[in-house]
């Protein structure tokens, strides 16, 4: 059993960063690195994605509501990793059933109740991401 929980800890650590992780866009500098149009501190940078890109803006992320949010994905993500688990062990229970009615059933709820929330938690998911990208685009345009 131990080695069962450290190897979903594993997993859970290893995909969480998949939904840390953010996009480089890389600015239109023609000249390299000597090129001062591409030197500029953040100050001096204007545009929005170029600012987000270099590391400039950090409002998002060090506030509460962007602590909230990871905290709101991980715990998605958890239950989602959960729940396909919960699916694979249902299934393996099924196989090994034997034909018994009460295990058969069990099984069967067991796969059934593992895949209603691994769908409830790809839709909450769904539905945190689109809030909050429309709470953080109303905020930056100031509508």
């Amino acid at each position: 059993m131990k080695k069962i929980l450290g190897i979903l800890i594993a997993l859970g650590i290893t995909i969480s960063g998949i939904f840390v992780s953010t996009p480089v866009m890389a600015a239109d500098c023609t000249g390299g690195i000597s090129d001062t149009s591409c030197n500029k501190s953040c100050s001096e940078i204007t545009d929005p994605t170029l600012k987000a890109a270099a590391g400039c803006d950090t409002s998002s992320d060090d506030s509460i509501t962007g602590h909230l949010l990871n905290i709101i994905n991980y715990a998605i993500t958890a239950v989602g990793i959960i729940a396909v688990l919960v699916i694979v062990m249902g299934g393996q229970r099924y196989i090994t059933a034997q034909g018994d009615p009460g295990k058969v059933k069990s099984a069967k709820d067991m796969v059934m109740y593992a895949a209603i929330a691994l769908i409830v938690s790809v839709i909450a998911f769904a539905i945190v991401n689109f809030v909050s990208q429309a709470i953080t685009s109303n905020a930056n345009t100031g509508v």
